[in-house]
């Protein structure tokens, strides 16, 4: 019977995994420049702050370019428009369109510069059941600089006995 790791192959496959980028680990600097936990951190941050009830729309306005960056915001979703200004006027139009948004965070996803938030929605009182959520963040310099989303409504009755969460 043959050897399969002989002493010389198994110190060259230790080097080779020591080696290897730790896809996993929330504390590898990404191309953004941020560890990925702070990725995370913001992309959760971006969304609890924009639908924030206790927040006004000056305040949010302040608050959102620590996080966005202004100049080279991409928005895919097209119910918005691009840059910051717009997705401000998008978030005044949520404010007093439907009044409180109620946001519960399920997971949060990264990978390199990417970061998707799946989230349960509830767009006013009006909205018993709600939407499944998952927004796309794109970082780049210590900013999100594009956005996605797909929006997925919550039926009244399901074929199995899972949740959307």
């Amino acid at each position: 019977m043959t050897k399969i790791f002989t002493p010389l192959k198994a110190a060259a496959l230790a080097t080779l995994l020591a080696a290897a980028p730790a896809f996993a680990s929330d504390e590898v600097i990404a191309e953004s420049g941020l560890t990925l936990a702070q990725e995370k951190q913001m992309a959760k941050d971006v969304l609890t702050l924009a639908f924030s009830p206790e927040l006004t729309l000056e305040e949010k306005t302040a608050r959102l370019p620590e996080i966005i960056n202004k100049d080279k915001y991409i928005q895919h979703n097209p119910m918005a428009d691009d840059g910051l200004d717009r997705l401000l006027g998008f978030i005044a139009y949520v404010d007093a369109e439907f009044g409180a948004v109620e946001l519960s965070i399920k997971r949060v996803i990264g990978e390199g510069n990417l970061v998707a938030v799946h989230s349960h929605y509830k767009f006013g009182p009006k909205d018993e059941r709600g939407n499944a959520i998952v927004d796309i963040f794109r970082f780049e310099d210590g900013h999100i600089v594009e956005h996605w989303d797909v929006i997925q409504p919550i039926p009244a009755e399901s074929q199995n006995p899972n949740t959307m969460f």
